[in-house]
C-alpha cells in the first residue's frame, strides 16, 4: 500500500525544511519515500504562457492539473512507497481563484483527484514569508503576484521592468502580501472539506512541539 503526504502553504511557509526533517524521520524507519516537486518542466510550459500575455486563470489550472495527473500515473507501478508531495492539487486551485479563477471550475478539478493520506497545512503569515523568501533569494514577479497587477498587454513590459529593478520595492511586498494571503483563505477554504488535515500556524523549523506533533500523525497514518 502506498501513503501520499501532502504538504500545502504558501511560499516561505516552511513546506521544505519541515519535508526535509520528515524524509530523514522516516529514513530511519528504513521505509521507501518519494519526494515530490513540481518540475523545471512545468515551469518551463507556464513560462511560456506568461510571457507571451496568454496565461488565463484556466489555463493555468489545466497546466498545473495535467502535471499533478502525470505525477500520479507514473507511480501506478510503486508499491509500499511514501510519497512526500510538495504541493498538491490543493495549491493549484488556491493560487488559481486567487488569480480570478472560476471558483466552482477549480473545485470540481480538484474533485476529480484522488485524496491523500494526510494534509500538513502550514499557515504562515504573509509577513514572515516575504521575510523568509527574501532571505533565501530575490522574490520572482509571479512569486509576487505582479502578473495579476499587469495582467494584459503590457506584462511582458513589466515583467522587463521586474527583472531590471524599476519596479518598487513597497509595491512588491505589497503584491505578494496580498496574493498570499488570498492563497491562504482559498487553501483554507478548499481544505475545510477534506477530514485528514493537521494545521500548524507559524511553523517555525526550531519548534520542537511542532515537529514532534507532525512526526507522531505521520505515525498514526502509516502504522
Amino acid at each position: 500500500m502506498n501513503y501520499h503526504i501532502v504538504f500545502e502553504g504558501i511560499d516561505g511557509s516552511g513546506k521544505s525544511s519541515l519535508i526535509n526533517m520528515v524524509s530523514e524521520f522516516l529514513g530511519d524507519r528504513n521505509v521507501k519515500i518519494i519526494n515530490w516537486f513540481k518540475n523545471q518542466k512545468i515551469r518551463d510550459i507556464a513560462n511560456v504562457y506568461n510571457l507571451s500575455g496568454k496565461m488565463t486563470p484556466d489555463i493555468l489550472l489545466a497546466i498545473h492539473a495535467s502535471h499533478t495527473l502525470s505525477l500520479l500515473n507514473e507511480i501506478k507501478d510503486h508499491t509500499d512507497y511514501i510519497f512526500l508531495w510538495d504541493r498538491y492539487i490543493y495549491s493549484s486551485y488556491a493560487s488559481v481563484v486567487a488569480r480570478g479563477g472560476e471558483t466552482e471550475l477549480a473545485s470540481e478539478v480538484v474533485r476529480h483527484f484522488p485524496k491523500p493520506n494526510l494534509v500538513i497545512y502550514i499557515k504562515n503569515q504573509p509577513e514572515i514569508s516575504y521575510n523568509r523568501v527574501l532571505n533565501r533569494g530575490e522574490i520572482t514577479f509571479y512569486e509576487a503576484g505582479l502578473d495579476i497587477i499587469y495582467r494584459g498587454s503590457n506584462l511582458i513590459q513589466k515583467f522587463t521592468d521586474f527583472k531590471q529593478g524599476k519596479i518598487n520595492n513597497t509595491l512588491i511586498k505589497l503584491s505578494f502580501m496580498t496574493l498570499m494571503e488570498e492563497i491562504n483563505r482559498n487553501l483554507e477554504s478548499i481544505l475545510s472539506s477534506i477530514n485528514v488535515v493537521h494545521k500548524i500556524t507559524d511553523f517555525e523549523i526550531n519548534n520542537s512541539s511542532q515537529i514532534k506533533d507532525v512526526k507522531k500523525k505521520i505515525e498514526s497514518i502509516i502504522s
